[in-house]
C-alpha cells in the first residue's frame, strides 16, 4: 500500500491502506475510526492518508465545520488539502441563497433498499423513513410506516407524469391527498389519518425550524447546478450549530447520497466525518450513520468516523457500531485514565497498553488492524506538501 510513515517499534516504513488490508483478508471492512485528544495530530493523519489516497486516483468527502483563522483570511480546516487537489467545497446553510440543497427523492438515489444485503446501498425508501424518524423524534409505526410508502410510489409517479423531479414537497402532498392504496381492506381515509403525523414532522423540513436543507431539488446556492465530480468534496457545515438536528441530519443524508452516486465509481472512496459524537442523541441520525457504515464497504468506500473520547458515545447508541464496524482504528493520545480504559476495553487491547495509549507523542498513534495482524505504533511522516497541508497555525504564526 501507500506508504504511511514509520513503525516506531522497529523503524520500518509501514505501507498499507484499509483497502489493502481487507483485499488482503486481513480486515473485513474499510471503515476506520481515528480517536485521540484535541491537539494529537488527527486531522493531520486524516488529511495526509486522503491526499494520498486521492493522488492513487481515490476521491473524497469531509464534512468540515472548523472555521480556522488562517493566511488569507478565516477558512475552513481542509481548504489547503482542496486548493491542492483540486477540490470543491459546498456549504450547508438554511438560507437557500447560501447553500447547497440535497434532495432526498434525487434519483441517483436508488428508490428502493437492498434491505436482505447489508453491503447494499441505503434506497429513498429507508432514507425517507429516517428522515420522517429524526423530525418525530420517534420510531414510525407500522401504519406509519405504510403511508410513508404509498404516498413515496404515488409522488415519483406524480413528478414523472410532470416530466420533473420528486421532492419532499410531492411526498407531504401524497400523504396529504392520498390517490392510490394497495392494501386490500384500506381507505384513502385510513391512508390519510395514518399519515397525518408523518406529515406533521415532514413540514419541519419545508416550514419549519429544519427548512432550506432538504425541500428542494439537488442543487448549489440560488438553485444552481452542483457538480459532486471533483477528487475531494468538502462540505462546509459551520453555518449549522454544533450538535444540532440539522448538522447531524446533513452529515447522514450527504454521506448516503454520496454512496448512491459513487456506487459505480471506481477506486478508493473515503468519507469523513469529524466531531462524529455530534450526531449522538439527535432523533435517527445516529441509526442512519449505522445503516451507512454497514453498507459501506458495498461500493468500496470507507467511512472515517474521528472521534475525541469513546465516551462522548453512551454505551447502546447505534454510534457505538462505529467502533464496532471499524476494525482499522487509529488510536492518539488518550491522556485521562478513563479515556484510555475505555479505547482499552472496547478495542480488546491487553491493559497493559494503557500507559502507552496516555503518553503517545503528537502525530503517533497507536494501530488496530484487525485480529491476524498485531498492533503497531506508528509515526505519520509527511512530504513537505502535506507539511503545508495540515498546517493550520497561519494566525499563531502571524501573531507571533
Amino acid at each position: 500500500g501507500t506508504p504511511l510513515g514509520l513503525n516506531v517499534w522497529t523503524g520500518q516504513v509501514v505501507c498499507e491502506t484499509a483497502w489493502n488490508l481487507y483485499r488482503g483478508g486481513f480486515i473485513t471492512a474499510t471503515n476506520q475510526c481515528v480517536i485521540g485528544d484535541l491537539g494529537v495530530a488527527k486531522s493531520s493523519y486524516v488529511k495526509t492518508m486522503l491526499t494520498r489516497s486521492i493522488a492513487t486516483g481515490g476521491r473524497a468527502a469531509v464534512f468540515d465545520r472548523k472555521n480556522q483563522r488562517q493566511s488569507g483570511g478565516n477558512r475552513g480546516e481542509y481548504t489547503k488539502l482542496s486548493h491542492a487537489v483540486g477540490g470543491t467545497t459546498l456549504r450547508f446553510h438554511q438560507d437557500r441563497r447560501l447553500g447547497t440543497v440535497i434532495n432526498v427523492l434525487d434519483p441517483r438515489i436508488s428508490v428502493h433498499s437492498e434491505s436482505a444485503n447489508e453491503s447494499g446501498i441505503i434506497g429513498q425508501d429507508r432514507l425517507l423513513r429516517r428522515v420522517a424518524e429524526t423530525a418525530l423524534e420517534r420510531d414510525l409505526t407500522e401504519n406509519e410506516k405504510y403511508a410513508l410508502n404509498t404516498a413515496h410510489h404515488n409522488a415519483l409517479n406524480a413528478a414523472t407524469t410532470h416530466h420533473r423531479i420528486a421532492t419532499l414537497h410531492d411526498v407531504i402532498h401524497a400523504l396529504q391527498h392520498p390517490a392510490d392504496t394497495y392494501l386490500t381492506g384500506t381507505t384513502l381515509t385510513d391512508l390519510q389519518q395514518w399519515g397525518l403525523p408523518v406529515v406533521l414532522g415532514l413540514l419541519r423540513y419545508t416550514t419549519g425550524d429544519l427548512t432550506g436543507l432538504i425541500d428542494g431539488e439537488t442543487s448549489g446556492p440560488n438553485t444552481t447546478e452542483v457538480s459532486f465530480d471533483s477528487p475531494l468534496l468538502v462540505f462546509d457545515t459551520s453555518a449549522l450549530e454544533f450538535g444540532s438536528e440539522a448538522l447531524a441530519l446533513m452529515m447522514a443524508i450527504t454521506a448516503t447520497f454520496l454512496l448512491s452516486v459513487w456506487v459505480n465509481t471506481p477506486g478508493e472512496k473515503s468519507i469523513v466525518v469529524e466531531e462524529t459524537y455530534s450526531a449522538e442523541g439527535v432523533g435517527a441520525v445516529p441509526k442512519m450513520l449505522r445503516d451507512i457504515t454497514k453498507r459501506a464497504r458495498g461500493v468500496g468506500a470507507s467511512m472515517i468516523s474521528v472521534f475525541h473520547h469513546i465516551s462522548d458515545v453512551a454505551p447502546g447508541s447505534p454510534l457505538r457500531s462505529l467502533f464496532d464496524e471499524a476494525e482499522l482504528i487509529c488510536i492518539f493520545r488518550q491522556s485521562k485514565v478513563d479515556n484510555a480504559q475505555a479505547v482499552i476495553e472496547i478495542t480488546g487491547l491487553d491493559p497493559s497498553c494503557r500507559h502507552l495509549i496516555q503518553t503517545l507523542p503528537r502525530g503517533t498513534h497507536l494501530r488496530v488492524r484487525g485480529a491476524r495482524l498485531p498492533a503497531i505504533v506508528v509515526e505519520t511522516i509527511r512530504t513537505e506538501l502535506e507539511e503545508h497541508i495540515t498546517f493550520t497555525d497561519d494566525a499563531f504564526e502571524e501573531d507571533t
